[in-house]
């Protein structure tokens, strides 16, 4: 597999489902079938709007599928004190072995790690991973690094320590997190999105410079304004008697500027008992003159790479998905 400047890469087996984690804007919905039963309902249109309770969670024994389900996926319980507040990434972070196999990050991850290597001045040991999710690129990156992983979603962690026991991961929020040693590369492949402001991402830029070496490097994945666009997709898996289909919308609210919606909604079908759940979010969606100046202003030296080809599969329809690869060194 190869990239260029002029024509970027492709990497066309691979899959990115959205997993990472940040946590914040977030409404979540009932639709008729849930069972989050015990939260504090306001009513729009027929959809029952939920702000969460810090009292209740789907792993408790009162909601009925969680009763029904195997061991493994029950044991993802709400944390009341968690800074991230997403179902999907929490209560809903099970869900992930069903769609998304740690293997299908293979032809991303290696993308990464050919630009990474090609970039460094000096040989990359240690990598820190910002935003990493339930840890389906560090099943690569660990083959390559010394690996940590710091994530806001306490679900997804559970869940990324199963999968990388040997790697260590940390609950912290990327604008903020402070570990006080440096590392050779720091890597956002897959949640710089959720900066939903300009300084939301200026901060998070900032934390990854923090914890550069001199001449490390940086290497983040982001979707600029002038490439994005509306699309859907869906992602679907079964084990057993569980089923889950998973649909995704990213719509361009154009009267809401430099952010785009996330909607999610879920099917899971449990031995013939269907259960749904909605959820709503925002991410920044920021032109490149911006993303070149933040950069520039936090110390990097940065150059672009297209990626395209990876969500391909999953669209539902016409539709395409370009994404921007930043790879760079800290000056």
């Amino acid at each position: 597999m190869g990239y260029s400047e002029d024509c970027g890469f492709k990497c066309p087996g691979s899959q990115n489902s959205h997993r990472s984690s940040f946590g914040k804007n977030i409404r979540i919905l009932r639709l008729p079938g849930s069972f989050l039963d015990r939260e504090y309902p306001q009513h729009l249109s027929g959809i029952t709007v939920f702000r969460r309770s810090a009292v209740t969670y789907p792993g408790d024994p009162q909601h009925g599928i969680y009763t029904s389900l195997p061991a493994e996926y029950r044991r993802y319980r709400r944390n009341i004190d968690m800074a991230s507040n997403w179902i999907s990434y929490n209560e809903l972070a099970w869900t992930e072995d069903f769609l998304a196999d740690p293997a299908d990050y293979r032809d991303e991850v290696n993308v990464y790690i050919e630009l990474i290597n090609s970039t460094a001045v000096t040989p990359v040991n240690t990598v820190l991973h910002l935003g990493c999710g339930a840890g389906g690129f560090d099943v690569y990156f660990k083959k390559h690094y010394t690996v940590s992983g710091v994530d806001i979603s306490t679900g997804m962690l559970d869940k990324a320590k199963l999968t990388n026991p040997e790697i260590e991961y940390i609950e912290g929020d990327m604008r903020t997190i402070r570990l006080k040693r440096l590392f050779d590369c720091v890597v956002i492949p897959d949640s710089i999105d959720y900066m939903l402001t300009l300084d939301d991402l200026k901060q998070a830029v900032q934390t990854a410079a923090l914890h550069l070496n001199p001449g490390g490097v940086l290497l983040i994945v982001c979707k600029p304004e002038e490439t994005f666009h509306n699309n859907n997709f869906v992602y679907a898996g079964e084990k057993g008697e569980t089923h889950v289909t998973l649909f995704e919308n990213n719509y361009i609210n154009p009267y809401v500027p430099n952010t785009y919606e996330i909607t999610l909604l879920y099917l899971i079908r449990h031995k013939g008992k269907l259960s749904t759940y909605m959820e709503e979010s925002k991410a920044g969606l920021f032109p490149k003159k911006t993303w070149d100046k933040v950069l520039k202003d936090a110390g990097f030296n940065m150059e672009t790479r297209s990626l395209d080809g990876i969500y391909d599969k999953y669209l539902l329809g016409e539709g395409e998905y370009p994404m921007t690869v930043f790879i760079g060194r800290k000056v």
